[in-house]
Order: C-alpha cells, then structure tokens, then sequence
C-alpha cells in the first residue's frame, strides 16, 4: 500500500493485521492495544451485533 492510496478503514486494519498483528493501533496515552486485538475486537463488536441484525456502520470523526 502507498500513501497516495484510498482505502476504508476495515481494509486498511485488516492489511495491518496481517503484515504487523503485534504494532500499535490505538495509544490513548494509559494503555495501548496492537492491530491483531483492535481487530479481534471490532470482529467480536460486528458478531454481536449481526446476531441481533443490526446495521453496522462505523463513523469516524477527523
């Protein structure tokens, strides 16, 4: 992937996942967590909440 690409959010966690699972994703400066369990995560939140048929959608504010 180049800087110049557009990619969404899922792709772009999901191509992280499988080059660096172990690399930082989120720091909010008390705790971080790597891409392997962002995405681990995010899969768990998206399972739960296709079980009760929900849309997903994920909004990210910039």
């Amino acid at each position: 992937m180049t800087t110049t690409e557009a990619v969404e959010v899922p792709q772009f966690v999901e191509q992280k996942v499988r080059r660096t699972p172990e690399r930082v994703a989120l720091d909010d400066g008390e705790s971080h967590h790597s891409f392997g369990e962002f995405n681990a995560r995010a899969n768990r939140v998206v399972r739960k909440l296709s079980a009760r048929r929900r849309a997903v959608t994920l909004e990210v504010d910039s």
